[in-house]
């Protein structure tokens, strides 16, 4: 009988050890894009303490580049793929720490996206003026918004921001939706470049959309004879 107790305590602790483990290998509290940097804080419990921070998973220098703070902020750039820990022991001006410490945090750290536009052409009648066109984009990979596009309709540049979704609005700037003459006018939209958090995303091969303005037939009077 007590063989069986001891085998059945082996056997919980066992799975709860799995479980932990499982946890530690797989759950994080953040993804980011390669090259991407952060800023990390935590609250400060007791004024004029002093924090220790550290990174560990991988290399300073290598896979991730700080320098190392005694403040309750720390900003990190993450250099190369992977799983990393974050940790923050707070220091009272009397040198006590909280036996729990240090707080962790996990961060994945991902290949940079493509973003790209869903198609390369598209048509519409003249439209309001002061009015963005909104295009459909292509991703291809982790998206880890907000996401800084930078693109320019002609010789023209501009940038917007992408919070969440796969659409960009664009062009009212430059009255895009606008024509006012007796042909088509085409104009090419082309993305130059993308950020996630200061980390360039990779352009896909459809990085140019040329949008068409068919022509607006003029309101003329009507005559007799």
């Amino acid at each position: 009988m007590k063989m069986e107790k001891n085998y059945l305590r082996f056997v919980l602790l066992a799975l709860v050890l799995m479980v932990v483990t499982f946890d530690a290998v797989y759950a994080q509290d953040q993804t980011v894009t390669v090259g991407s940097t952060y800023d990390y804080s935590t609250v400060v419990s007791i004024m004029g303490s002093s924090f220790t921070w550290n990174v560990t998973g991988g290399t300073i220098g290598t896979d991730f580049s700080y320098t190392p703070s005694n403040t309750n902020t720390q900003q990190i750039q993450w250099l190369q793929q992977g799983t990393y820990t974050i940790q923050v022991t707070e220091v009272s001006p009397h040198g006590c720490t909280n036996p729990s410490a240090p707080s962790s945090y996990q961060v994945l750290v991902v290949a940079p996206a493509t973003i790209e536009f869903a198609s390369t052409s598209s048509a519409a009648c003249s439209g309001a003026a002061a009015t963005d066109l909104t295009l459909n984009l292509s991703f291809t990979g982790t998206v880890v918004y907000p996401i800084v596009v930078n693109y320019t309709i002609g010789s023209n540049s501009y940038s917007r921001t992408i919070n969440s979704g796969t659409t960009i609005s664009l062009g009212s700037e430059e009255n895009i939706l606008v024509n006012n003459t007796a042909s088509d006018v085409t104009k090419v939209i082309q993305i130059t470049s993308a950020t996630s958090h200061g980390a360039p995303l990779t352009i896909g091969t459809n990085r140019t959309h040329n949008y068409t303005v068919y022509a607006t037939p003029q309101l003329n009077p009507i005559t007799h004879n």
